[in-house]
């Protein structure tokens, strides 16, 4: 292979590794804040620094628990969604920075089963409910209803709109995985499958491959906007405006 290609693999694999850890420090100072706060709108100091792998870690503890509570009906929340007339997803109620807000729901196609995911390899083709996690596995949004999915009042992240010109994203994505110890019981309420099982030793320990999107600042009674960071260089929708170009090129750099 020409060294010259094989540098330039490297270099977009680090810058897309870059907007990676730079996503799981903007989380771990949210969820910070959330533990800090106990759900609560008041001013804390920052958190200390911890390194990548310590930062992640904390970060999934933190969603982990939010989300047990979240798909627990039995628990009180603070905040409802319900579809907005502009067919967004609005918040009813108040989130406060750092708090898990919603599922990314559908069915989830592991990198190594993407192959079989319909129209293989333009997957996106007549299908605009696709979101990719960061291990590159695809959740499929497009038919919930058949896949018996759309059960959830949280699992509703698919119809949240992409900022329109001049508005600022207020939810960001973390890439979430259900682990061993979490609740088999509640496992039902969670509004994502697997197109197969994972195979993979060290995967069939994880009960479900997630993404769910956590609040970056306080939300009250208003729509939730998600950066859809969609490829730069691709046949953009009519209307969509750009949050951070150069964002979204190292997102796409794997």
């Amino acid at each position: 292979m020409n060294l010259l290609r094989v540098l330039s693999s490297r270099a977009a694999i680090q810058q897309a590794k870059f907007q990676e850890e730079l996503d799981i420090w903007r989380l771990y100072h949210l969820l910070y804040y959330f533990e800090q706060s106990r759900g609560q709108d008041v001013k804390v100091p920052r958190p200390e620094h911890k390194p990548y792998r310590k930062q992640y870690q904390l970060v999934h503890e933190g969603v982990n628990k939010q989300v047990i509570s979240l798909v627990d009906s039995a628990q009180s929340k603070p905040f409802s969604l319900s579809l907005d007339n502009t067919c967004g997803v609005r918040l009813y109620g108040k989130a406060v920075p750092g708090t898990v807000v919603c599922f990314y729901p559908g069915v989830v196609f592991l990198p190594y089963y993407l192959n079989q995911m319909p129209n293989f390899p333009n997957i996106s083709k007549d299908n605009p409910y696709l979101m990719s996690r960061t291990d590159g596995s695809v959740i499929d949004a497009k038919d919930l209803e058949a896949m018996n999915l759309n059960n959830s009042p949280f699992g509703i992240g698919h119809l949240v709109r992409h900022p329109p010109n001049g508005l600022q994203p207020n939810v960001l994505p973390f890439s979430y995985r259900i682990g061993a110890d979490f609740p088999s019981s509640l496992l039902v309420h969670v509004p994502n499958r697997h197109f197969r099982k994972p195979f993979f030793f060290r995967l069939m320990h994880t009960k479900m491959h997630c993404i769910v999107f956590v609040a970056m600042r306080v939300i009250k009674d208003e729509e939730l906007f998600l950066n859809y960071r969609l490829h730069p260089d691709s046949q953009l929708p009519q209307g969509y405006c750009a949050i951070d170009k150069d964002e979204d090129r190292r997102r796409w750099k794997y």
